[in-house]
């Protein structure tokens, strides 16, 4: 199956393409698959996140609470 160009419900073939347009589709291409890597990335960080708050909580104690009526604030 070859890569293709859709737009208002049409499907170009970007072989067809003068040369300045098949230069921004390559990078349209580019763009696409870093935006995807990066997608991966932040759902890897938020689970990393999400962990380590689960962590951070087992360990909580009364003895840890701020008394809130004291300057200073919370994360």
């Amino acid at each position: 199956m070859s890569v293709t160009y859709k737009y208002d419900d049409k499907v170009y073939d970007p072989n067809n393409f003068e040369d300045e347009a098949k230069s921004y589709f390559n990078q349209v291409v580019q763009l696409q698959a870093e935006i995807e890597t990066l997608h991966k990335q932040i759902a890897v960080l938020q689970a990393a996140s999400i962990t380590f708050n689960q962590r951070i909580r087992e360990q909580l104690t009364d003895e840890m609470l701020v008394d809130e009526s004291v300057e200073g604030g919370a994360l």
